[in-house]
Order: structure tokens, then sequence, then C-alpha cells
């Protein structure tokens, strides 16, 4: 997909940004964030964290521009910069679904071995008990009061990326704990 925009009277924009100037890198982001989150909508479909991956894009072109090398217009170049973190979102989406944490209780588990049932409860209540108190919120939040990371990033005021980042954590972090009880 070939992307337009960028003009002439941008050239001395984007010179200016290029060269540090933050006021003029953010008026070509302003100029062009609706054509980069539409990108953003295409791939991802209608998400209410769209702003907040729009802004990781903002973040990664603030930290790139020294790299632009005006081979295509800034608009290409930030657009994709979008494209990159929405395929980010997608496989980060796809690695967290892959492996999910049984959880005691849960469906499919086998309901003949109590003991091993209530080692890894203590084990994972343990393991809760040892994050840090922010992972732990936003576990407990999610997994044990059962509200969708949406409410939760809105509960806590703060941003859904956040919330997803913190619970990939936890999560991670439990799996190690719990490794040697998942891998049998």
């Amino acid at each position: 997909m070939r992307v337009t925009g960028g003009t002439s009277d941008e050239a001395p924009l984007v010179a200016r940004a290029v060269a540090g100037d933050r006021e003029a890198l953010g008026t070509l982001l302003d100029r062009h964030a609706a054509q980069a989150r539409g990108m953003m909508g295409q791939i991802l479909g209608p998400r209410a964290d769209l702003d907040d991956l729009l802004g990781e894009a903002r973040l990664r072109a603030v930290r790139g521009i020294e790299g632009f090398e005006s081979r295509s217009a800034f608009a290409t170049w930030y657009s994709q910069i979008a494209v990159h973190v929405a395929l980010s979102e997608i496989r980060r989406r796809r690695r967290a679904e892959a492996r999910p944490l049984p959880l005691p209780g849960s469906p499919g588990e086998d309901a003949s071995r109590p003991a091993e049932r209530r080692e890894l409860r203590e084990r994972l209540a343990a393991a809760v008990e040892r994050l840090p108190p922010a992972l732990r919120q936003v576990f407990d939040l999610v997994h044990r009061e059962e509200i969708a990371p949406a409410d939760v990033a809105e509960r806590l005021a703060i941003p859904a990326a956040t919330v997803r980042t913190r619970l990939f954590h936890a999560r991670r972090r439990l799996r190690e704990a719990l490794d040697d009880l998942m891998s049998e």
C-alpha cells in the first residue's frame, strides 16, 4: 500500500524536525496522526486502545526522527512506524493467547489429583504475593475480581496499554515461578 502525503511545503518543517526542533516534529506528527491512526485501524480493527498504540507510534517517531533520511515522504515514514506498532501488537496478542496461565479449578483440569491442585493453588498464591505491587494489583483485578482489562485501566486511571503490559509481565513471572508444575 502506497501512502501519499507530504508536500513540498513540509520539507523545511521536516529539516527542522530532523535537526531537533521538537515543535516542528510535533506539527508533523499532528498533521499525519489521522492517517497513521487509520492505517492502524485497518490492521487492528476498531479498538479502544488505538490512541495508546498511536501514542507508541508517536514515541517511536520522536526517538527515530534523527534517522529519517527523506527517501520517502514524512507521512509514509510515520505511517510505516504506525504499521509496525500495529503488527507488534498483533504478535504480542498471539503470544499472550498462545500459552494461557492454567488456574486451579479451570475447565480441563484433572480433578482426580487434589493434592497437586492444592500445591498449585498454594504456589500460585505465594507467587502472586511475590509480584511487585503494580503487577499484583492488575493481576488480582483481572483474574480474581474478573474485571475486563479496559475497565481496570479506567478504574486505575492508567492507559490500557499499561494494564496489558503489567498483566503480561505478571503472567510471565507466574509461569516462571510455576514452570516445574506446568511442564509435567
